[in-house]
């Protein structure tokens, strides 16, 4: 498959990016269009990746994921690219499906289905992307779920075209650069070949370990995105969807002691029509008992692994 590249930013990764690397081999992606861009070097990933002789690109500081996938995506000269952690990998005719629908449709994203599996968690069963208008995925990306970046292809020339990642973002890239992409209308399919999976493990490197402040200073800025873009011009359902997000989001705060930046994202949601004390139907019940805060708290604290929107 020589019109396909794969990116995989390498942190901390010589335990499992071996198997992410055997898992594309497998899928007949060529050697030289796997992108390993290691984000500083704290261990043996080197070793590792050397005996598949795919690209290696070594950022010698640790810059984080979006500066290593753009570094990446600089030496791409496919029509289409995948982003892949290293320690997700694919199955089961993944990119063919992804790659044949992209051809067929002339599709800039393309969405494939994922699951979750990892240490001490029982796989979950396979998730299917639904096609949906650019509007429809922006609300549910903000509110209900999203594709992990192992199911999603790109057309190159598009990512290119709205500058790729932003490397400003600690926590959550991977939603706002697809908020982003809807927001400038590129076209989206969807294929129900093959899989990928997002591991779940405990990692002190892990993404989602970094600060609330990081979280919240990347949901300010799709609030603003969504909200410069469309907000304008959606009917009343969009904008209570968007108070949901707000709401959603005040939650997140109050539970990490993040008061000031809570009672913004309130305000929010009222401002947008959404007057319910909570975002579903947990925290609907514990929002009108204790109210946002001390509610956000119960919950964080009786359910400390609830699923929501997927943040690697």
């Amino acid at each position: 498959m020589n019109n396909l590249s794969v990116i995989i930013p390498a942190y901390h990764a010589e335990k499992l990016i071996g198997r992410t690397i055997e898992s594309l081999l497998a899928e007949n992606v060529l050697p030289e269009n796997i992108i390993v861009v290691e984000d500083g070097v704290f261990d043996n990933t080197k070793d590792v990746i050397e005996r598949y002789r795919v690209q290696h690109i070594v950022q010698p500081d640790n810059k984080g994921a979006p500066t290593a996938r753009n570094l990446g995506l600089a030496t791409v000269n496919t029509p289409y690219v995948m982003f892949v952690d290293s320690d997700d990998f694919v199955s089961n005719g993944l990119i063919k499906g992804l790659v044949d629908k992209a051809k067929v449709s002339t599709a800039d994203i393309v969405f494939g289905p994922w699951r979750f599996d990892g240490v001490n968690i029982k796989p979950s069963v396979l998730k299917y992307p639904k096609e949906r208008s650019n509007y429809d995925w922006v609300f549910f990306w903000l509110n209900y779920g999203t594709v992990p970046t192992c199911s999603i292809l790109w057309r190159v020339d598009k990512i290119r075209s709205i500058s790729g990642w932003n490397e400003r973002l600690k926590k959550n890239q991977d939603g706002e650069i697809a908020i982003r992409a809807f927001l400038n209308e590129f076209s989206i399919a969807v294929s129900n070949v093959g899989f990928s999976t997002y591991w779940q493990h405990k990692s002190e490197f892990r993404v989602s370990k970094s600060h609330i402040s990081d979280r919240n200073f990347t949901s300010n800025i799709v609030y603003k995105l969504v909200y410069d873009k469309c907000i304008a011009e959606c009917d009343e359902y969009y904008h209570l969807e968007m108070g949901k997000y707000c709401c959603k989001e005040a939650w997140i705060c109050f539970a990490n002691n993040y008061t000031e930046q809570g009672n913004i994202w309130i305000i929010r949601a009222y401002r947008h029509g959404y007057t319910n004390q909570g975002y579903s139907s947990i925290t609907k019940f514990l929002g009108r008992i204790f109210g946002y805060k001390y509610g956000a708290k119960i919950k964080s604290y009786l359910l400390p692994h609830a699923k929501g929107v997927i943040y690697k």
